[in-house]
């Protein structure tokens, strides 16, 4: 509540839970601060302790107060405050405090920390994890969020890459480390991406490659683009100036003759060649359906994956589960229901008759209705503009 340049906070029976009075009241994650003149903080917490500080910094979970004695820090694994700290500062979740000579570091849950001498840097492990570096020189230092020792390092740079990995960078050249510190990858490539379901990209030599780090399989740096999954055992390469999918002993299942290359099911894919659009199965090496100038995904998902698509001038519904849902017989069609549950609005002029036949049509192609138009009649159903 505000009255003129006083302020108060009620609770849910209306007392006062923070008194009116000439000072700026802010929430915070534990609970409120009331601020004076910006010289003195009040710090209230929701169990309705108080206590009064000259200059307060805050960064969740921790909140630090500084007295005429030196700054207080209160946050979890903290059961008595730390007093007495000349000075306080935050690196992500992590509190880095000085007293006298020592530097202590104080993480979530663990409480203070007096064993490191150099200053550590904070390294994000994800979503809620992270990690500590100690840089000594070229050896690098790395902890845990609990404070514990993983491994040491001769490294340039050390950062981490994801799923429990870390990249090293050595006179100009990138490898990667295993959570024990062991080499995976020797520092020899110029980039390596991130790992993702156990694969990592590689660059040397200004050629891509990529490794499973799971299997120990090996796609070697030859390829002018990243190689991409295409599923888990196949993957899309590119070379002099074309696609072709490629199995994991680097063996091509087709040629290197298409200009792109999206995923359909695990034995045919969605090609495209000289502008068109083609359903290739590249086991039997068989063009399943060719000539398709566009499509437009209805439901594009893990579980099924099914498109409009225009093959010369009909169009049709085709599903990499279900095959053809509806014959490409049509002029046009449009889902006008969900991606999860289409209702299929489909269109085929008879222009020598000057009629329109509409047909609807469920997601698994089952006729529901079927109606004819004269051209005027149709115009009322359906706004060619905003169809456009």
């Amino acid at each position: 509540m505000r009255k003129s340049d006083r302020e108060s906070v009620l609770n849910q029976d209306l007392s006062e839970w923070i008194k009116i009075g000439k000072h700026h009241i802010t929430s915070t994650f534990f609970g409120a601060v009331s601020t004076i003149d910006s010289t003195q903080y009040t710090l209230y917490q929701k169990s309705g302790e108080t206590e009064t500080f000259n200059q307060i910094k805050i960064n969740n979970p921790w909140v630090a107060g500084k007295s005429i004695t030196g700054w207080q820090l209160m946050g979890p694994g903290i059961q008595t405050p730390e007093i007495d700290l000349d000075s306080i500062g935050f690196a992500g979740p992590i509190v880095v405090a000085f007293r006298n000579d020592s530097t202590l570091v104080c993480l979530p849950g663990t409480g203070f920390i007096p064993s490191f001498f150099s200053l550590p840097k904070f390294m994000s492990g994800g979503e809620s994890d992270f990690f500590l570096r100690i840089d000594d020189g070229e050896r690098k230092k790395i902890y845990n969020n609990k404070g514990e020792f993983l491994f040491a390092s001769i490294s340039d740079v050390i950062e981490y890459n994801n799923e429990g990995y870390f990249t090293i960078h050595r006179k100009g050249k990138k490898g990667l480390l295993n959570s024990e510190g062991k080499p995976v990858l020797h520092p020899v490539f110029d980039a390596i991406g991130t790992v993702k379901n156990g694969v990592i990209t590689v660059l040397k030599d200004q050629k891509f490659g990529l490794i499973n780090l799971s299997n120990r399989k090996v796609i070697k740096t030859e390829y002018e683009k990243n190689v991409l999954p295409y599923n888990q055992s196949k993957l899309i390469a590119f070379r002099d100036g074309a696609y072709a999918i490629i199995t994991w002993d680097n063996k091509p299942l087709t040629s290197f003759e298409f200009e792109e290359i999206r995923y359909w099911n695990d034995s045919s894919a969605l090609v495209k060649k000289s502008f068109n659009w083609i359903l290739y199965n590249f086991i039997e090496k068989k063009i399943l359906i060719d000539k398709i100038k566009k499509f437009k995904w209805v439901q594009d998902t893990e579980e099924e994956k099914v498109m409009v698509f225009q093959q010369e001038n009909s169009v049709g519904v085709l599903s990499n589960k279900r095959g053809t849902v509806i014959t490409p017989t049509f002029s046009d069609i449009i889902n006008v229901g969900s991606s999860s549950v289409p209702l299929y609005f489909t269109e085929k002029h008879v222009e020598e008759a000057g009629i329109y036949v509409v047909i609807y049509y469920n997601k698994d192609g089952h006729q529901l209705r079927k109606q004819v138009y004269e051209v005027e009649e149709y115009e009322r159903i359906f706004c060619t503009k905003n169809h456009n």
